[in-house]
Parts: structure tokens; sequence; C-alpha cells
């Protein structure tokens, strides 16, 4: 049998075996290592190539939460969701619920003899390649030519890169999901908060999508609750580790839902969700992913969920509304003439995690798409700011979220944001097209 006892060596694993045995998997490895290379490029090369498919493969913006309940998956669809999942378990449930609803499900990949695996489990026995690559190639075939499936979110999730075992397991697994995906659909696996981009980086190398969580409410058991800067911080790892490791890859936004606020604060939710939302936008986040959208969790008012669905669904509807500014997170082109000084409230945030860092309070994206100029401005900072801009376009101004227009006299203007406030400008007269469709997959060959 091929064990992986040193899997970051195949010669030592080619070595075990029998000439003939050998030199048949050495092949079908090779086989599948380079099919999923190129079908990787093949997703990542072409961003938006298949109009009404969920970015990187299309057009659409991917915003969906975690275990969603029929009801709230709905509810969420209706309100700017455009996909539903992951989902722990067995995925027949929620790949009959996409099927319902005729929307796209983030599908994962769980192999049964991956059963036993607990990242504190020395006992464990890791499978054979051949195991690996046979369970893996049976759950992908199964379904490759469902339209619903829009990607695929490898387990065990958090899979550690200085684990031989553990890294050696995410090349295979991601390599073989490739191999037997015709689709070319995208392929993730979770990773936790605490990660930097050095380690966010050997990880990274086998991924389409990067996944970091981002739980501000929760990191270090609520310590960085009142310091969410701290997301401009985990947004910039996963920049420098695509950056480093796979350029081709995309950032994502992981947020968090799933305990009461602390007493006093529950009136922050809406806010708090909408800054570290755009938070993570501006930074460049390509898709936004929530954990968890299952209800009747201890500690977790039916009051509370509903307080960050609604925060977190006003972004939804935000980008894949009326407003559809989606586009313009995903194509837009960054315009780097304007200027920003801050001219009232702290000049700097200090977040003190894995090191000392300092970072302006106002956090901020002018992108350019469909003729029309954008301005995106968060600040991070508890309370309020007031930030001056300079270098923008001389044309009225229109104010997305409070309504109004106002005029921009040589392209210079000042604007007040309140604690966590988050403001978005359009310069132009141009709108953008009528909104999109947010739960209907597109049928394409493989229906």
């Amino acid at each position: 049998m091929l064990t992986s006892t040193h899997p970051e060596s195949h010669r030592a694993i080619f070595a075990s075996l029998m000439p003939g045995r050998r030199n048949l998997l050495k092949a079908a490895l090779i086989a599948a290592a380079v099919l999923g290379f190129v079908q990787r490029s093949a997703v990542a090369g072409r961003h938006g190539d298949v109009p009404g498919e969920l970015y990187p493969r299309g057009d659409r913006f991917c915003f969906t939460f975690y275990s969603t309940s029929e009801k709230d998956s709905a509810y969420a669809l209706k309100n700017g969701a455009t996909a539903i999942g992951p989902y722990y378990g067995g995925q027949g449930t929620a790949l009959r619920l996409a099927e319902q609803f005729d929307t796209w499900l983030l599908y994962k990949v769980r192999l049964p003899s991956m059963a036993g695996w607990r990242s504190g489990n020395k006992q464990f026995a890791w499978p054979a390649d051949e195991t690996i690559c046979r369970e893996t190639a049976a759950i992908v075939n199964a379904v490759q030519t469902n339209r619903h499936i829009a990607m695929w979110d490898v387990e065990p999730e958090e899979l550690r890169a200085w684990i031989p075992a553990e890294l050696h397991y995410l090349e295979l697994v991601t390599s073989c999901i490739r191999s037997n995906d015709p689709g070319r659909r995208p392929v993730f696996m979770y990773e936790p908060n605490h990660r930097n981009a050095a380690t966010l980086a050997r990880t990274m190398a086998f991924q389409d999508i990067c996944a970091k969580g981002a739980y501000t409410d929760v990191l270090d058991k609520g310590t960085f609750a009142h310091e969410r800067i701290w997301g401009r911080w985990s947004m910039e790892q996963e920049l420098k580790a695509i950056g480093n490791a796979n350029p081709a890859a995309q950032p994502w936004i992981v947020l968090w839902m799933a305990r009461d606020p602390a007493p006093g604060e529950a009136g922050l939710t809406r806010d708090r969700c909408r800054h570290d939302a755009y938070l993570g936008l501006e930074m460049g986040g390509k898709g936004i992913q929530i954990w968890s959208g299952a209800r009747a969790r201890r500690g977790f008012s039916s009051e509370s969920f509903q307080a960050y669905f609604d925060g977190y669904l006003s972004v939804a509807r935000d980008l894949n509304g009326p407003l559809r500014l989606a586009p313009v997170f995903l194509f837009g082109q960054k315009r780097l003439e304007p200027e920003m000084k801050i001219t009232g409230g702290p000049a700097s945030l200090r977040l003190v995690y894995q090191g000392t860092n300092s970072y302006p309070p106002v956090t901020w994206l002018c992108a350019a798409h469909r003729g029309a100029d954008y301005l995106f401005v968060v600040n991070s900072a508890e309370q309020a700011v007031t930030a001056s801009f300079s270098g923008l376009p001389a044309a009225d101004r229109e104010d997305l979220f409070a309504g109004g227009t106002a005029p921009t006299p040589g392209g210079s203007f000042s604007v007040t944001l309140p604690p966590l406030g988050v403001k978005a400008f359009r310069f132009g007269a141009e709108r953008p097209p009528a909104p999109i469709q947010t739960a209907r997959p597109r049928p394409d060959e493989h229906s």
C-alpha cells in the first residue's frame, strides 16, 4: 500500500512501489497534476468570461452564507445573495436546495477515508494516495454535470502547511478535483483568522480562492471587536500571499455571525457588518462568505441572528440589487490620481497583532466603471473622522447611500464619516444597467 509518511517527497513514495505499479501511478499522478494545473489556469486566467456565472468564471459576485435553512436561503436570495452554502455533512440535501431555488451551491468535498481526521488526532492513519484520488474522483464524477455547483470547498478545513501530510493532502485532493471536473470550477479551503501571508502562501499555491476568516468580533476572544482595522490587516495577508504564491487566485472576505453581541452593543451590529464587508471590498475582495447562517445556535438569539443577517444582506443588496455595485468591485479600474488627507479625528490607528501596525482611520477606493467614477470610503475608528479628497472628477457627485447630489468644485471635497461609517459616491450622470438576476444559474454545456 502506498502511504504518505513523507508526502513532501514523491521520490520516497515511488521508491516503495514495485517498478510496474510505480510507473503506472507516477504517470497517473503526473497526468492529474498537469491537467489540474491547466484547468486552474483556465479558471483564473480569463475572469468573467461566462455571463451569468459566479466570479471568477463569470460576471456575478458571489455572496453567500454557510448552512442557511430553506426559509433563510429564500430570504437571502431575495435580498441580494447569489448562492447558498457551504453546508457541512452530506451534500445531497444542500444540492437539492440549490436545485429547488435554481441557484448556485458551494459544494464540500469530504472524503470517506478522512472521517476520523482531527487536527489533534496523532493516531490518524493517512489514506494512501490512490485512495485519496479514487475517492475524490468518485465525489466529483457523481455531480460534475450538475450546473448548480459553483465551486469545490475542500475538507478538512484549516489544513496546516507546516504539517507535511496535511499540505500533501491539500495538493493531491485539489489536483484530483481539477482533473475530474470538466467545468473547471474554482477550488478553495477555509483558512483560519490568524494565518499570515507567509503561511497562507504555502497553501494558496493549490487554491483558486483565498477564503481566510476575518472574524473580528471573536478574534482572540473578542480582543479586536473595537479595533476593526484588523480587517485591513487580514486582507493584506491574503493579497500578499496571492501575490507571492498564486497571482491568478482571488481574495475573498469571510465574515462572522454566530453569537450575541456584548452587552450594550446590539445597536452596533449593522454598522459593524457594513464596515467589515466594505473594508474588505475596498481592499480588493472578490466574494463574500459568511459563517454562519445556521439559526438556533446556543448563545445566539433570533433577534441577534436577524440583525446580523440583515446587516450583511444590506451589503448584498448594494452589490447585486438596484445600485448594482458588484461590477465596480469586480471589474472597475482603480484610479490613482485622487488623494486623501485626514483633517478631523484621529490621524492614525495603532494595531498590535503579529507585530505593531499603523493605519490611517479611513480606507478608500476610487474606481472607474462604465464611464462613471466611484468613491468608496470606510471609517474604522470608533469616533467621527473627516477626510478631504482631491484629484476627483470635477462633476456632480451622487451620494449612493444617503441620496442627493452635490458639486465637486475642482475635483475636491470633504466628508465626515461617523464611527465605523461607510460612504459611497458616484461621479457623472451615467447610471448602471438594470439589476442582475441573483438566484438563477446559467445553463451550460454540462447541464
